[in-house]
């Protein structure tokens, strides 16, 4: 099923103290996104 609202979880990620560091293209239209957390 997957995450549908990519810049929902974005937001609450950014409020949890997270940056989007990078949103790699997998296979069958999937998606790879990683965050980072701040100040480490």
């Amino acid at each position: 099923m997957g995450i549908r609202d990519a810049e929902a979880v974005d937001a609450l990620a950014t409020r949890a103290g997270f940056t989007l560091i990078d949103d790699i293209a997998m296979p069958a239209n999937n998606r790879c996104r990683v965050w980072r957390r701040q100040g480490t």
